[in-house]
C-alpha cells in the first residue's frame, strides 16, 4: 500500500514546502517512494543553524561534521517515562531526553573530529502515544539504543527529562530512585 500512497503524499507535500529526509533504520528503499526533487540525506546526519545543531536518526554513529555542533538532535529510541502505582497499574508518557555526550567514548576516528569541550544530545520522543517506546527510567532495551548509547557515550543518569508539553520531571537518576521507592512501599 505504501508504494501507492506515499508518492502522491510526498508530491502533494512537496508542492507546499521543500522536503528533506534523514532516513532511519526502517526507511530502506525510500528513494523509490518520493519524487526526485525530495532530498534524502545520509542517515548519519546533517547540520543546520550554521552548524550549531546536528540532526540524525540515531541508529548509526553520527557524521563527523555533527561533532562540531553544540547539540545533536536524534530520534530512534522513542523515550518514555513509566510510572506504576502500588497495585501495579502502569502509566507511560512520551519524554524528551536532554543529556551530555562524553566524547571519550566515541571511536578514535570520530574523536579526532570533535571540537570544543562538550556537547549535548536531545532525544525526540514519539509524539503519538500509541507508538510506545523505551521506558528510560526502567532501563532502555539494548536493541533500541544505537551505537552512542551502547558505547556509554550518553550520560543518561544526569539526563534531564521533559514531558511533551515541556514539563521538567527532573534528572533521570532521581526518577529511577523515585521508581525504586515506589516498589519498596
Amino acid at each position: 500500500q505504501e508504494w501507492r500512497v506515499f508518492p502522491d503524499f510526498f508530491s502533494e507535500l512537496n508542492d507546499h514546502a521543500p522536503i528533506e529526509i534523514l532516513p532511519g533504520n526502517h526507511d530502506g528503499d525510500i528513494e523509490g517512494l518520493v519524487p526526485q526533487d525530495v532530498i534524502i540525506h545520509d542517515s548519519r546526519g546533517i547540520t543546520v543553524s550554521d552548524g550549531k545543531v546536528g540532526l540524525m536518526h540515531g541508529h548509526t554513529w553520527p557524521n563527523p561534521k555533527l561533532l562540531k555542533a553544540e547539540t545533536i538532535v536524534t530520534g530512534h529510541n522513542h523515550p518514555i517515562i513509566e510510572f506504576r502505582d502500588k497495585l501495579g497499574a502502569r502509566m507511560t508518557e512520551p519524554a524528551w531526553v536532554k543529556a551530555k555526550i562524553d566524547p571519550e567514548k566515541f571511536p578514535e576516528k570520530l574523536r579526532k573530529e570533535i571540537t570544543g569541550t562538550g556537547f549535548e544530545l536531545l532525544v525526540i520522543p514519539a509524539f503519538n502515544k500509541l507508538i510506545g517506546g523505551a521506558p528510560v527510567n526502567r532501563g532502555i532495551p539494548e536493541e533500541l539504543l544505537g551505537p552512542m548509547f551502547k558505547a556509554g557515550a550518553i550520560q543518561l543518569d544526569e539526563a534531564e527529562i521533559y514531558l511533551l508539553d515541556g514539563t521538567f520531571l527532573g534528572e533521570l537518576e532521581n526518577l529511577k530512585k523515585f521508581e525504586n521507592t515506589q516498589k519498596e512501599e
